[in-house]
């Protein structure tokens, strides 16, 4: 134990000895100043300490608030990032969906298929045409512009014309509906005129 306290004693006055001149300057100086003067010496020293421990804290607090908001950045980002992957992910089944019912529908035309939900309320008389307008494409979808008329119908029968339409799955959409009263024989009736998109995808060329 001795052999280690007398090494440990050599290494510490090793330490010691480079700093020892400025110690005995600093300790003669001490010994030159007043005992007022040393109080106004060791008043600086604590308050500059102080005010050297305070910056550092507010300097350790800055740079801690600078860390925690880079980390609300980055949750804030990483919460966006899975947003738009679930939303990706629901845009994608619904592409599917839709995808799935444009293809069971794809060897209908919009005018055979008006024909038959006519005749599911017994209004096919009523069908009086069904004219294309115009056709656009945007990449894979083609959209084809309609207006069908339906002439006399009751309410009811526009009603349960329109559901039949509506909830088949055929890829349309009804624009405009516009109805004016009509009387046929003393009997007040409906005369409805539809704008009706209807859509196909396309087949995809070949890549060559």
């Amino acid at each position: 134990m001795a052999g280690i306290r007398d090494r440990f004693a050599a290494v510490q006055a090793s330490i010691v000895r480079p700093f020892e001149p400025a110690r005995e300057r600093v300790r003669g100086a001490l010994e030159g100043m007043s005992a007022r003067d040393r109080a106004l010496l060791y008043l600086m020293v604590i308050f500059f300490t102080l005010v050297g421990l305070g910056l550092g804290t507010m300097a350790v607090r800055g740079h801690l608030n600078r860390l925690e908001e880079t980390l609300d950045t980055r949750r804030g980002q990483l919460a966006m990032v899975r947003e738009m992957a679930l939303e990706y992910e629901d845009g994608t089944e619904q592409l599917a969906e839709v995808e799935s019912k444009l293809r069971t529908h794809e060897g209908t035309t919009l005018s055979a298929f008006l024909e038959k939900s006519a005749d599911k309320v017994q209004i096919r008389d009523s069908l009086k045409q069904v004219k294309e307008r115009s056709s656009t494409t945007l990449e894979s979808l083609e959209e084809k512009q309609f207006t069908a008329q339906l002439r006399p119908v009751t309410l009811e029968q526009l009603v349960g014309f329109l559901y039949e339409v509506e909830t088949s799955g055929y890829p349309l959409l009804i624009k405009t509906l516009t109805a004016k009263t009509i009387t046929i024989s003393g009997v007040k009736n409906l005369d409805v005129t539809l704008d009706i998109s209807a859509y196909k995808l396309l087949e995809e060329e070949a890549a060559e």
